[in-house]
């Protein structure tokens, strides 16, 4: 009885089987979202707004107090206003009308004024 070769065994999520049973390999931030469905593919991971995707198509988190580029690849840190707060998310939020940005800019204090000033 003859050999029948079967599909070569591909690395999982970072190859995609050809039409011909081969492996290739998928390119840079790319992977096989599905290999237990539909290992042919190769797709941009989608890993939210607090992670970036990294060369090898996996994620990874985002520290504390910044978030995911607009290309997903880098984490950042927003430049808030001076009337507002840098959230952990990495976003901005508005302080209140009678408050600023701390010195550290990650909470709200209340606005002082001069005799001649007013909020």
């Amino acid at each position: 009885m003859g050999r029948v070769c079967g599909p070569d065994n591909c690395v999982r999520y970072r190859e995609r089987r050809d039409r011909d049973g081969s492996c290739k390999a998928c390119p840079d931030y790319q992977r096989v979202l599905n290999p237990d469905q539909d290992n042919r593919s190769c797709e941009p991971a989608d890993c939210g707004l607090r992670a970036v995707v990294l060369q090898d198509g996996e994620c990874q988190d985002c520290d504390d107090y910044t978030r995911a580029s607009a290309d997903g690849r880098y984490c950042i840190s927003p430049v808030c206003s001076r009337k507002q707060r840098l959230l952990v998310e990495g976003i901005c939020e508005n302080c209140t009308a009678k408050e600023k940005a701390a010195p550290n800019g990650l909470s709200c204090v209340a606005m002082n004024c001069s005799d001649r000033q007013y909020i």
